[in-house]
Formats: structure tokens, sequence, C-alpha cells
């Protein structure tokens, strides 16, 4: 059956509208620290400009900035030092132009590991902060 004769077009507008007004999946991007510190790697530091475009492009109002570590260290200390490379990155980020009060921030520490690992293992993917723009 022809199920086009059924629809109006009217109903295909809103259709369209709807698609249109879309975001989309999130952009998310993982941003990696040189260990114990919140200093960039060379090559995250090489992904803010994308970082940048995908807010602008997006016109986005809701950017969210985890901070994680891995599990060298007592896990108090590494919950501290996930905030304070989840703020680095909204200042960052504010310094570039975006709002800051479109910019959350969230810290898990050592307990939202990419790579599972044991205790005092060092595991550069988990020294990250993960930033998702809506």
């Amino acid at each position: 059956r022809d199920w086009s004769s059924d629809v109006c077009s009217s109903d295909l507008e809103k259709f369209g509208m709807a698609l249109a007004a879309d975001p989309g999946q999130p952009a998310i991007f993982s941003l990696y620290f040189q260990s114990g510190t919140n200093r960039l790697t060379a090559e995250s530091k090489g992904l803010v400009p994308d970082i940048l475009t995908a807010i602008a492009s997006r016109k986005s109002k809701d950017i969210s900035v985890v901070g994680h570590t891995d599990r060298v260290g007592a896990e108090n200390l590494n919950f501290r030092l996930s905030r304070k490379r989840a703020d680095a990155i909204k200042s960052l980020l504010a310094s570039e132009g975006v709002e800051s009060d479109l910019i959350h921030v969230d810290a898990h520490g050592e307990n939202n590991p990419l790579i599972p690992t044991a205790d005092e293992v060092a595991e550069p993917r988990n020294r990250r902060v993960d930033v998702t723009v809506r």
C-alpha cells in the first residue's frame, strides 16, 4: 500500500520542522593529561579548536565537562585532581569566548575509568576530561 496518499502536506511540514529542530547526537571529546597534573598532552591541545567549532556550529547552550584520573595515588587526591582538570578546561573554553555559565563541571576522580585497572596502575587513557557538546 502507498501510505503517502494518507499523509497530508501539513503533516509533512511538521515532520520536517521536527527533524530540523533535532540537535542530533552530542559531540564528545576526550582530552588527556600529563600524569599527576592538570596540563593537557600536546595531542589533546590540538583538539581544542574542534571543541570550539562544535560549540559554535551547534550554537550550544549545554556543555558538560567531566574530569577523571587514573588510580595512582590516594582516592581523595585523585578526586580533587579530576576537579582541577575539569575546571582548567572550563577556564580554557571561557578564555576562548564560551559563556562560562553554559559549561557544567563535574568530577569523578578515579571512580569512572575508561580502562578498568587495579589500584596504583598508571593508565594514561583514564587521565582525561570528557567534554560533551549538546
